[in-house]
């Protein structure tokens, strides 16, 4: 299939997808998002992919995240039928807009919804979901010697996964 915003490729048993908006950095628009999704579920179908690699054209970034120039037109409730049902973010300036218009199921953690409680904009209905917490993995370079600060961050992760 031809893409507009990725270019697809198979070699020798690797899927390689190639995020191809150099000139906005690469960042996630929906409509690349749909391409990336429909390259990797074809890679899913084809037992020769033995692996897939995702990188970005461009010298100046692999992906700049998430296009906000895309999304700082659309209402809250535009926002809330994005692809996949699913939205993620760290910007609370999205995260509010999201909160407060959308009629959705929201998930936060305990920090971001505290400066939602704080000035009285939303309510807090405890819930315990009935699944485990978001999985953490580590993947290192072979040969890769972490610096102090590193090691550090890593002995925290690897403590905190015992813990559960």
């Amino acid at each position: 299939m031809a893409y507009d915003f990725i270019i697809s490729e198979r070699l020798d048993g690797v899927g390689l997808v190639t995020l191809n908006r150099p000139d906005k950095l690469n960042a996630l628009s929906f409509d690349l998002m749909r391409e990336v999704d429909d390259a990797l579920t074809g890679f899913e179908q084809d037992d020769a992919i033995k692996a897939v690699i995702i990188t970005g054209a461009g010298e100046r970034a692999f992906s700049a995240g998430a296009d906000i120039h895309e999304m700082a037109d659309l209402s809250a409730d535009e926002l809330a039928q994005t692809p996949g049902g699913m939205f993620e973010t760290s910007s609370l300036v999205l995260l509010r807009g999201l909160l407060t218009g959308a009629d959705r199921l929201t998930l936060l953690s305990a920090r971001q919804a505290q400066y939602e409680l704080d000035p009285g904009l939303l309510s807090l209905v405890p819930f315990r979901m009935p699944f485990g917490a978001r999985r953490i993995g580590l993947t290192f370079r072979r040969g890769w010697r972490p610096t102090p600060t590193q090691a550090i961050l890593i002995d925290h992760l690897r403590r905190a996964r015992e813990l559960r």
